[in-house]
């Protein structure tokens, strides 16, 4: 299941703009590009760095901390690490609407981290999920 919200007005995004929104507690990177809006985990893949303070190139992302790139059409890593966690974006009027599940996924960066089991129990992933 999943559910649409606003998370901004289209004329306050200038072709180029990245930044942050929050949604259920979130945070979100969102850009766009053109007249497209894309929206991704906040989160590096790579060691959870914000991605929303990276740097905008055209259609890739790099992120702040390690310089590491994806293209935010469709997540795929330019560099190195994993794929971003892409959400569904539609601007209706002057609305940019964002498609959020129900329950959110792992964030991607837990994959190699030390102490996974521990953070999946205590913010409630379940196995399979």
């Amino acid at each position: 299941m999943a559910h649409e919200v606003v998370v901004a007005k289209a004329e306050e995004w200038q072709d180029g703009s990245l930044g942050i929104v929050e949604v259920d507690g979130h945070r979100i990177a969102l850009c766009r590009v053109g007249e497209a809006f894309f929206a991704f985990d906040d989160r590096c893949p790579h060691a959870g760095s914000t991605l929303g303070l990276g740097t905008l190139h055209a259609n890739a992302v790099e992120c702040p901390r390690h310089q590491y790139l994806w293209r935010v059409t469709d997540g795929a890593a330019l560099t190195t690490g994993g794929p971003l966690t892409l959400f569904e974006v539609r601007v209706e009027g002057d609305s940019v609407l964002l498609t959020v599940p129900d329950r959110w996924p792992e964030p991607a960066h837990w994959a190699r981290h030390p102490r996974r089991e521990e953070l999946r129990r205590r913010h409630g992933f379940e196995e399979g999920d």
